[in-house]
This record gives structure tokens, sequence and C-alpha cells, in this order.
């Protein structure tokens, strides 16, 4: 909870604040991290990338903090964790739409 970008506001506070932000600052991702009230042991991470809010669930056990099936030692190797699967989840999107124009144009190269 001493986080930087921990905050006690609702979910519909939250989306609010980061549709604030994201109008702010177009080009970036912002994201909050707040408890999930109604699945206690979770925080919820919730990011704008374009123009829907989403949000991952990030569990906590002795070990540290559980997403996707991985295990981490702190809240801000798990922020950068999820950075990080973003970022290649968009490269990786943007590398189908050149391949897919690319095999459109007929090039041969």
């Amino acid at each position: 909870t001493e986080h930087a970008k921990f905050t006690s506001k609702t979910v519909p506070e939250i989306e609010q604040s980061l549709r604030a932000d994201k109008q702010k600052n177009p080009q970036s991702i912002p994201y909050l991290i707040s408890l999930k009230k109604d699945m206690p042991g979770y925080f919820d991470f919730a990011y704008l990338p374009s123009n829907r809010v989403k949000h991952e669930r990030i569990r906590v056990c002795p070990d540290g903090f559980v997403y996707s099936k991985r295990t981490f030692e702190s809240p801000d190797k798990v922020v950068n964790a999820l950075k990080n699967a973003f970022k290649e989840k968009r490269e990786r999107k943007h590398h189908m739409i050149r391949q897919q124009r690319h095999d459109e144009s007929g090039s041969t190269w």
C-alpha cells in the first residue's frame, strides 16, 4: 500500500482518474493499483492502454505477488512484468499489421 500508484479509490473513481490522466497525456498508459475489496488477498492493476480500462488480478501470497502464474518478490517487479507484457503484446500486434500490409502489397522481397 506504499506504492506510488496505490489508491483506495473505488473502481468507478479509478476508471475516471485513468481517463482524465489519458486525456492529459494520450501517449501514456496510465495505471493504478488498488485492493480488490471483493476478493481478499488480491490487488487490482487497472490500466488504460487505449479507450477501455483493463483490469489484472495480482494475488498476494507468502512468497510474494502472483501474476500470470509467476511469483514476484515486490510490487514494482509485478508492475514491470505487466508493463513488459503489454509492450510485447503491442509489438506483436504491430508486427502482424505490418506483415499483413506487406502480404497485401504483393511485394516479393
